[in-house]
Order: C-alpha cells, then structure tokens, then sequence
C-alpha cells in the first residue's frame, strides 16, 4: 500500500511571538470546542484544595500560574487490573460523551496507560519547547503523569498527554473539567546547560552560609509571630532587593 502525500511543497510558514503559545485546530469546525479545552494559568492563584496558609508562600502561587492546561472534555471513569504486561488491562466509560466531542481516550499501550488524544497542534516561538507534565498543584487520587519534553517550534503534527494508574483494581472517577494536561514553555538553551556543581570552598561560599544562618533565624522569629516576608517584598534576609535580570 502506497501513502499519498497530498502535497510535496507544503512550507511551514508559522511565526509565534515570543511569550504565545499558538493553538492550531485539525478542522475550523472544532474551533469552539478546542477553546473550551485549553486554559493558561496565567493569572490562576487559586486552588480548590488550598487553605489560606497556602496563599502566603509565594513560590507555590506562583508555579500555580506558569504554562497552560488541557482540560477533560467529558466524566471519565477508569479501572486497570494491574497487569502491566496487559494491553487490553485498562478499561473506561464516559457516560456523558456527546456525539460532537473531539478528545479522544484510549487505552493500549498496557503499563496502566492512558492515552488522550486532542485535535490541535501547540506551536511555540523558535527556540522554545514544552515541558510536558503534570499541571501544579492539581491531582488525581490514582493517577500519575507522565513526561515528556517537545520540539513544538517546528511541529507539524499533534502529540498525547498520557496518565498512568497508580491504584490497580479501583474505579477511578475523573470529572469533566479537571486538568489532564500540562504545557510549560521553556528555551532550549536553558535546558543545554543544567550543569550541577559544588560551589567551592571559599570567601564567598561563607558568606552565603552566614546569609542562611540569618534567615533561619528571621524564619523561626516568624513562626514564632515575627518577622515580614522578605521573598514577597523581593528582598533578601538584610533588605537588599534582589538582582533583576
């Protein structure tokens, strides 16, 4: 059998911006229904499970607002047997699924995987990927995600967010809306040097650690009902404000 290319001058003529995500849809008349699917998290502090305690660690509301998340189109119920070897050990059910849904969910690969499928293709400024993961802060009693890293400066075709099951022989109910998807847009470049070192003994190592003995201590003066919140205030533990690149 012989596949027919429908074109062979096909150029790939997408610019993003940098600081966008572009969102190309399979076919014009799903438009609406991708949009309903995909949500940044810009500008989303909230979490549903978070006390007021939370809200005051600046490090965690902040990763709460980084990259894009896909969102389960319809009520999803899972169950694996726990066979990893099983391809067919995943079953599901989605009762509401309508007749013009658009994601689809498989399970074939066995290992407890699911599979979900989205008709779209994520575009990123040259030079930038995506981190794919799991969405920060929001969880699935039962499910893990898995990771990946993609090439989405140049691709031409979609990919697949895929979940495992981590509690076998257990129906695992997934409500429409929750987040099943996670994108971070990051540099390649930044990623080529992750290089981890020892900082040498020395004059300045010292000094970092004498910085560190001093917010310990403001860190327990503030349990103990003290001190204000040098990271929200973008300082450091003696008031200087940090480096800004």
């Amino acid at each position: 059998m012989t596949l027919k290319v429908v074109s062979r001058e096909n150029p790939d003529t997408v610019e993003v911006p940098l600081g966008q995500v572009a969102v190309l849809t399979e076919r014009a008349e799903v438009r609406e229904r991708v949009a309903g699917l995909i949500k940044s998290l810009r500008g989303e502090k909230m979490r549903p499970w978070f006390d007021p305690h939370f809200y005051q660690c600046l490090p965690l509301v902040t990763a709460n607002e980084h990259g894009l998340v896909v969102l389960l189109e319809h009520d999803l119920t899972v169950r694996w047997n726990g066979n990893p070897l099983d391809k067919a050990g995943v079953t599901f059910e989605q009762p509401t699924r309508d007749a013009g849904a658009v994601q689809i969910v498989r399970a074939y690969l066995g290992h407890g995987l699911l599979t979900i499928d989205n008709p779209w293709i994520l575009r990123t400024p040259r030079g930038v990927n995506l981190f794919v993961g799991s969405p920060p802060n929001y969880f699935i009693d039962g499910i893990a995600w898995m990771s990946a890293v993609v090439e989405s400066d140049h691709l031409r075709s979609d990919f697949t967010f895929n979940l495992r099951i981590t509690r076998p022989n257990y129906d695992i109910l997934i409500p429409a809306g929750t987040p099943i998807g996670y994108c971070l847009p990051f540099p390649k470049a930044a990623a080529a040097h992750n290089q981890v070192e020892l900082m040498p003994e020395g004059e300045t190592l010292e000094r970092e650690r004498l910085a560190l003995r001093d917010f310990l201590k403001l860190r327990h003066g503030h349990l103990e009902g003290g001190i204000g919140r040098h990271y929200r205030k973008r300082v450091d533990v003696y008031g200087t404000p940090f480096r800004e690149e």
